[in-house]
């Protein structure tokens, strides 16, 4: 068997077996050519799609978990200044608390003196109720002792 080399220009026109196409030699390779940058080009942007989708979901996983730290160290620093805020409430209302007491003590004492007093006087008043009521009766005793003694 003989091999010979079989000349053709770019511009011969060729069949296609499958199709039965007419087409020039240089498009049959230009097409092939193609096709086949296509097919590598439409992987490769496909590639590149996933690759920048998971650069996009990872920055986005990346970005929730700042703001999330972030919120959460906003919500610890509102704590703690509620926590600082309650504690200077209740000093404060301390404060007060002792001022007022302090204010007060010397009225109080001076109420309790004039109670003390007071109490006094009334068992001073109540003495000498009993002796006045113990004084009448013992006139009484003696009117109707008198009385009697005059009557009979």
């Amino acid at each position: 068997m003989r091999t010979g080399r079989l000349l053709l220009t770019l511009d011969a026109n060729i069949t296609c077996p499958r199709c039965a196409d007419e087409f020039s030699l240089q498009e049959g390779f230009a097409k092939k050519a193609l096709e086949r940058l296509e097919e590598a080009s439409a992987g490769a942007i496909a590639a590149l799609r996933d690759a920048e989708r998971a650069e996009v979901e990872k920055r986005a996983q990346q970005l929730a978990g700042e703001k999330a730290r972030a919120a959460q160290g906003e919500a610890e620093s509102l704590k703690r200044l509620l926590q600082e805020q309650a504690e200077a409430h209740a000093k404060a209302l301390a404060e007060v608390r002792a001022l007022a007491d302090k204010a007060v003590a010397p009225r109080i004492e001076e109420m309790q003196k004039a109670l003390g007093a007071q109490e006094e006087q009334l068992q001073l008043l109540r003495g000498r109720e009993g002796s006045l009521a113990a004084r009448e009766r013992e006139l009484d005793a003696r009117v109707s002792a008198a009385a009697a003694a005059r009557w009979l």
